[in-house]
């Protein structure tokens, strides 16, 4: 079964994401805040608390931060770019960015 990791998933997105991956996949939930989505509780501009949690995952879908207003793009920014940079010497297969339009 390939293992899924979804960041923010204390978030509506990240919990809908949640429910509706577990029926067919591993997954793994990780956010600041607690959940019933939230597997493990991380902060995502903590690299090596991200390379930890990234062992074994095949897929990462990243829904953090989406609820942040326009003046924090930046920051959304930055910590997608905390997101990848772990992503990448542990080879994820797949990363996926969960956007919204307003």
């Amino acid at each position: 079964m390939n293992k899924v990791l979804i960041t923010g998933s204390s978030s509506r997105i990240g919990r809908a994401l949640h429910w509706i991956l577990c029926q067919d996949y591993d997954v793994v939930g990780i956010d600041i805040s607690p959940s019933s989505a939230t597997s493990k509780i991380v902060d995502i501009r903590d690299y090596e608390q991200l390379l930890r949690c990234f062992e074994g995952i095949d897929t990462i879908f990243h829904s953090a931060a989406l609820h942040a207003p326009i003046t924090l793009l930046k920051s959304k920014r930055k910590k997608t770019k905390n997101i990848v940079a772990p992503a990448f010497p542990i080879q994820i297969n797949q990363f996926e960015i969960i956007k919204l339009n307003r």
